[in-house]
């Protein structure tokens, strides 16, 4: 069982897994909600999978020119402190003074009442490098940090602590690799 948040309300797709066999479960209108652009925001749209018996879950996020995936880890191989790995921001080559995407990390609770500490490397918004903050998850609920600002920054290595198994993921909007290349991709890892 596949639940996400879609157009503003919970769906639940129910599909059926053969030994040895890839089995794609679509979620595409989830991707079309403009809310997932949100930084610096708590929002109730994790993707969350059951099964009756274990199974490998391959992430895939499908854009034309820029994909990327990540291996989905189960809630038990979930920890409560970790150290963001995500990409560097680099001009635009055609406007040197705008960064193009954003470093970005996100952070899913799995239970409800998670307290996080986070400590950015990076002022972004109105968080400032090296100062904690706390935040409160309840299960499903997402945080994500975007840096838009800086031309060079990077969220790597931002710390964060929960009292209770979460899920963070870190990468990049669209991260030109090397700099100064005229294409971006998506980069995204569970850590």
């Amino acid at each position: 069982v596949v639940s996400f948040l879609g157009q503003g309300e919970w769906r639940t797709n129910y599909f059926a897994v053969r030994a040895g066999v890839t089995t794609v479960v679509p979620i595409s209108d989830f991707w079309t909600d403009p809310t997932l652009a949100n930084s610096d925001a708590i929002q109730d749209n994790a993707i969350h999978l059951t099964t009756q018996n274990e199974v490998s879950v391959q992430a895939l996020n499908y854009l034309d020119f820029t994909t990327d995936g990540y291996l989905a880890l189960p809630t038990a191989l979930l920890g409560t402190e970790y150290v963001v790995l995500g990409y560097r921001n680099s001009p635009d080559p055609g406007n040197p003074a705008e960064p193009v995407g954003g470093t970005q990390f996100a952070i899913v609770a799995t239970e409800d009442n998670t307290q996080v500490a986070i400590t950015p490397t990076l002022t972004t918004v109105s968080r400032v490098a090296g100062v904690p903050y706390q935040i409160t998850l309840h299960r499903g609920q997402t945080y994500r940090l975007i840096n838009l600002d800086s031309l060079t920054g990077d969220l790597s290595g931002t710390t964060i602590s929960a009292d209770k198994p979460v899920a963070v993921f870190g990468g990049h909007q669209c991260a030109n690799v090397p700099a100064g290349v005229l294409a971006c991709d998506h980069l995204v890892e569970q850590l």
